[in-house]
């Protein structure tokens, strides 16, 4: 197996029951006809379910590098490199830090099977605002 693992930063899920999410989203214009990324392997990447749902709808965008190493940049600016060895944060304090809203909260969401997104709730449980969790 190529990618054994979830594609998304600090996942360990397994590939083999994982959605293949195209990278460059596939689109349709006005006519029906294709103007999207195309569904081949250059363009697809195994991400778990609750993690396809995050990059789909929650502000997360990645290239893919080489056949197994991806970049991710957060809806938050930082930035990931992941291989079939790890992830690795590069952001390097670039970018300043949104209070609550730091690489700890993703991990924990990654270990517990919640969203990233639910991580991030004020503390009434109210979404952040203009940003609705979504639900697997």
């Amino acid at each position: 197996m190529l990618y054994p693992t979830c594609a998304f930063p600090h996942c360990t899920r397994a590939s083999a029951a994982a959605d293949l999410d195209h990278i460059t989203p596939w689109q349709t214009g006005p006519h029906g006809q294709p103007t999207g990324g195309a569904t081949d392997s250059h363009n697809l990447a195994p991400l778990c379910r609750l993690h396809h749902r995050a990059k789909t709808h929650g502000g997360w965008t990645y290239t893919r590098l080489t056949t197994a190493e991806y970049l991710w940049t957060s809806p938050h600016g930082y930035q990931f490199h992941v291989t079939t060895h790890g992830t690795t944060d590069i952001t390097h304090n670039t970018h300043p830090k949104t209070p609550g809203h730091d690489r700890s909260d993703h991990e924990n969401a990654c270990a517990t099977g919640r969203s990233a997104t639910d991580t991030h709730r004020d503390s009434d449980g109210a979404d952040p605002p203009g940003r609705p969790t979504p639900r697997p």
